[in-house]
């Protein structure tokens, strides 16, 4: 289920992507419309509540 899940967070992100015309930067910093959602998740990690 977690990972239909992932799968369907995926999905959407790339179709929102798509929709704005807009990129995110990968691993290599060069931008990318089809980041995995594993990516995402990386890039809010040094994101903290306090």
């Amino acid at each position: 289920m977690c990972l239909c899940l992932l799968a369907i967070a995926q999905r959407y992100l790339r179709q929102r992507l798509e929709q704005a015309k807009a990129c995110v930067p990968n691993q290599l910093g060069k931008a990318t419309r089809t980041p995995t959602i594993r990516w995402i998740f990386q890039l809010f990690e040094g994101v903290h509540l306090m």
